[in-house]
């Protein structure tokens, strides 16, 4: 009976933001390969990315996957504005991209991936 009403008393505290069964979850999603779950993390990723690149390029998305501490961005380009891709100018931008992901996280690649 006294397990009972200490697993009972306890409750609120696994209901909650911090309850462990989420965190859980959330961490074997991310070790897995799963898509980034925080979403700061994802916004400050999405923010170097879309100001880093020229402001001509279309960028579709940017998906964030992370496993164990490493990061792999893959951003998504329709193409550009005027419908010519400088690639060697794209691979300069990918260049600072990564440079400026590295300084906030140690541990990131980043794809960049044309889709039609």
């Amino acid at each position: 009976m006294y397990i009972i009403c200490t697993l009972y008393s306890i409750k609120p505290w696994y209901i909650g933001l911090n309850n462990p069964f989420q965190v859980i979850k959330l961490a074997f999603i991310e070790i897995s390969g799963g898509v980034l779950r925080n979403e700061q993390v994802q916004q400050k990723v999405e923010h170097i990315v879309r100001t880093t690149l020229a402001d001509d390029i279309l960028v579709k998305s940017c998906v964030i996957y992370k496993t164990g501490m490493a990061y792999r961005v893959k951003v998504l380009i329709n193409g550009t504005v005027n419908g010519d891709i400088n690639l060697k100018g794209l691979a300069q931008q990918k260049q600072k991209i990564v440079t400026a992901l590295r300084h906030k996280f140690a541990f990131m690649n980043l794809d960049l991936v044309y889709d039609a």
